[in-house]
């Protein structure tokens, strides 16, 4: 009997381990940085691709540098702004501010622009674009101004200014 117990312990502690292996894997695989000169990128996405599904949701985009995109959309009240840094054709860091009237909570459109964007880099892993979008909601809902590592990325989101968040998003160098 104790032999048993022993063996059973022994399969749940494998199954455990191979359990948590298995997420980090899949993670590595799909959702890894890479580096592009001095800096740290998202791998595959490349930064156009992003720029153009901007511009088809109405964002007028301007290159302002050899490598830095500019993306504003004003609807009603509520200022889209989203910088794009490039660097070999992919993406090094994203800024976003969005600006609304101080007095008004964000909309629900607010919030998805905020997770699409925040969730670029692991678009093919759910989980890491779970924790991620959680965590971007919390911050905002507790509206504190904070930093995080997820993922192999750094995440600050600002609060502190009435009527804005800001969130930024750049790979963070090992």
């Amino acid at each position: 009997m104790l032999m048993v117990s022993a063996i059973v312990g022994l399969l749940g502690a494998l199954v455990a381990g191979v359990g948590a292996y298995l997420p980090t894997n899949r993670y590595q695989a799909t959702a890894t940085t890479v580096p592009c000169r001095r800096v740290v990128c998202i791998p595959v996405l490349k930064a156009s691709t992003v720029v153009d599904a901007l511009r088809a949701k109405g964002h007028p985009c301007e290159q302002e540098r050899d490598r830095y995109w500019k993306c504003e959309l004003v609807v009603g009240t509520i200022t889209f702004e989203t910088t794009i840094d490039e660097v070999e054709g992919l993406i090094s860091d994203v800024s976003v501010l969005v600006a609304r009237p101080a007095d008004e909570e964000p909309t629900e459109a607010v919030m998805d622009y905020l997770l699409w964007l925040a969730a670029l880099p692991y678009t093919a892993d759910e989980a890491l674009t779970e924790e991620v979008n959680n965590w971007v909601i919390d911050r905002i809902e507790a509206n504190e101004d904070t930093e995080a590592e997820i993922g192999g990325y750094n995440y600050t989101v600002t609060t502190s200014s009435p009527g804005s968040i800001r969130l930024r998003i750049s790979g963070a160098l090992r």
